[in-house]
C-alpha cells in the first residue's frame, strides 16, 4: 500500500511541474505584451507639442503645432470677417463685408480645447483620447453679433431703399379748378427680422445665397377718400407777395417755403404750424435767416 502511494505521488510531480511551467511562460508572455503596450502607449502618447491628428476647427488642425495652428486660423479669421454678404430686393443687389455687420469671431477657447485632447489623465486615457480624435472630432469657434453695429450697417447701406407715404393731395388746374391725386404707400426696411436673417447665415458657404430684404409698409395718412368726401372743386382763396428777386436770401426762403407746405392738409380741428413745417434747421433745409 505504502508502495503504491509513493508510486502516485512520484507520477503526479512532472504532471504538476507541467502545469507550473506552462503558467509561468504565459505569465512571461502577459508580462512582456504589457510591457510592450506600455511602451508603445508611451511612443504613441509622446508629447510632440502637434496637435492631435483628426481634430478640425474650422481647417485641420492635426500635427500643428499651437504656432502654427494660430497662424492659419487667424488668416482663416480674415477671410471670413472680410467675406460677403448679399442682399436682394427687386432691382437692387448689396453687399456688406462680416466684419461690417458686427461678427466677432474668437477661435481661442476651442484651440486650447483641441491642443488639451490626448494630453490629459493617464497614459491609458491619453492613448484612448488620441485614437478617438483620429476617428475625427470637430470643434466651433465662438460666433457673436453685436446687434448694434449690425443695425447701424444695415440702416446705412440699405436707407435709400425706404420710401416715404405720400398722401392724397390736390393740385390745381389752371382753371382754378382742384384735382386729387391719389395717395401712395411707402415702405421701410424691416430692421429686426433682416438683422435675425443676417445672424442665421451660414459661414463657408462656396456659393452663398443672398438674403431677401423685408420691408415694413408705411400707409400714407390722408387718402383720396378722405380728400374726396369733402366735395371741394374749385380754389377757396390765394395769396401774393411781393418781393424783389435781386434779394437772393428771400427769394431761396420763399422757394423752401412754398415746397414744404405744398400739398399740406388739415383736418377738422387740425393746427398748422408754418415753424414746425420748416423744421427750423438751416443745415438740412437750407432757410437763410435773414
Amino acid at each position: 500500500m505504502e508502495e503504491d502511494a509513493s508510486l502516485a505521488v512520484n507520477s503526479s510531480n512532472p504532471n504538476l511541474l507541467k502545469r507550473y511551467k506552462a503558467r509561468m511562460i504565459t505569465l512571461g508572455v502577459v508580462i512582456i505584451l504589457l510591457g510592450v503596450l506600455t511602451v508603445a502607449f508611451a511612443i504613441y502618447t509622446k508629447d510632440s507639442g502637434e496637435i492631435a491628428n483628426g481634430i478640425v476647427l474650422e481647417i485641420p488642425l492635426g500635427k500643428l503645432n499651437i504656432e502654427d495652428a494660430q497662424s492659419k486660423l487667424e488668416q482663416k479669421r480674415k477671410e471670413i470677417l472680410d467675406s460677403l454678404v448679399h442682399f436682394t430686393a427687386t432691382g437692387t443687389n448689396i453687399s456688406i463685408n462680416m466684419k461690417e455687420l458686427g461678427l466677432n469671431y474668437n477661435y481661442d477657447t476651442a484651440l486650447q480645447q483641441a491642443y488639451l485632447i490626448g494630453r490629459k489623465g493617464s497614459i491609458f486615457e491619453k492613448a484612448i483620447s488620441r485614437f478617438k480624435a483620429s476617428r475625427g472630432i470637430t470643434l466651433n469657434p465662438e460666433y457673436q453679433w453685436n446687434d448694434q453695429l449690425l443695425a447701424e450697417a444695415l440702416n446705412k447701406y440699405l436707407l435709400t431703399l425706404n420710401t416715404p407715404a405720400e398722401d392724397a393731395r390736390f393740385k390745381i388746374k389752371p382753371d382754378n379748378t382742384l384735382e386729387i391725386i391719389s395717395e401712395k404707400s411707402g415702405r421701410s426696411v424691416d430692421i429686426a427680422s433682416l438683422s435675425a436673417s443676417v445672424k442665421k447665415f451660414t459661414l463657408n458657404q462656396i456659393e452663398p445665397e443672398p438674403i431677401p430684404i423685408p420691408f415694413n409698409e408705411i400707409s400714407p395718412t390722408i387718402t383720396k377718400k378722405e380728400l374726396e368726401s369733402l366735395n371741394m372743386t374749385t380754389l377757396l382763396s390765394n395769396y401774393a407777395t411781393h418781393f424783389n428777386p435781386n434779394q437772393t436770401g428771400r427769394t431761396e426762403n420763399i422757394k423752401l417755403a412754398a415746397k414744404a407746405i405744398d400739398g399740406t392738409v388739415l383736418k377738422p380741428k387740425q393746427e398748422f404750424s408754418f415753424t414746425r413745417s420748416l423744421d427750423r434747421e438751416p443745415p438740412r433745409q437750407g432757410i437763410r435767416w435773414l
